[in-house]
C-alpha cells in the first residue's frame, strides 16, 4: 500500500500502534493480563509524521478501543494505507467507514490478529479494509466526477 511503499525495508513486526488518544498503560496492563506483550504496544504520539508512518508501516495493528475525543477517523485511513488492520470503536469516530463495533474492539479481538495463527482472519480483514479505501479515494471519486 501506499504508506508501506514509503519504507520498502521495513517488515511488518507483531507490534500494535496505539491512536494518540487511548491510555495507552492502561491498555498494556489490560494485554499483559491476557497474556500479550505489553512492549508490542505503542504511540507515535509527539513524534515526527516520518516516524508516525514507520511506526504504522511496522505495526500490524492499529487499536483506537476507547478515545478520550471524538476522532475524525484519518488516522484509520493512514493505517489501511500502511497494511495495518484497524481495530477502532467506531462510537468515537467522525467518520466510521473502518471503525469496529465496541464489542469487537477489545484486546481478545486483537489477539486474533496478533498470533501467527490465524493468518486468514489477518489478510481477510486487511483486504476488506482496503477495498473500502479504495473504495472511497478513487472508484467514488471517479464516479462522482463522471
Amino acid at each position: 500500500s501506499d504508506v508501506s511503499q514509503l519504507f520498502p525495508h521495513v517488515e511488518k513486526k507483531p507490534l500494535v500502534h496505539v491512536e494518540d488518544h487511548q491510555d495507552l498503560e492502561r491498555i498494556r496492563m489490560m494485554a499483559e493480563r491476557h497474556g500479550l506483550d505489553p512492549a508490542a504496544f505503542r504511540s507515535a504520539h509527539g513524534t515526527s509524521c516520518i516516524d508516525y508512518l514507520r511506526s504504522l508501516a511496522e505495526s500490524r495493528v492499529f487499536f483506537a478501543p476507547s478515545s478520550s475525543r471524538p476522532l475524525g477517523g484519518l488516522a484509520n485511513l493512514d493505517s489501511v494505507a500502511a497494511d495495518c488492520v484497524v481495530l477502532a470503536n467506531r462510537r468515537d469516530l467522525w467518520n466510521p467507514g473502518f471503525g469496529s463495533s465496541a464489542a469487537s474492539c477489545t484486546i481478545e479481538a486483537l489477539r486474533e490478529f496478533m498470533t501467527e495463527s490465524e493468518p486468514a482472519l489477518f489478510q481477510a480483514t486487511l483486504l476488506e479494509q482496503q477495498a473500502r479505501l479504495f473504495t472511497l479515494q478513487q472508484a467514488r471519486v471517479s464516479r462522482q466526477l463522471n
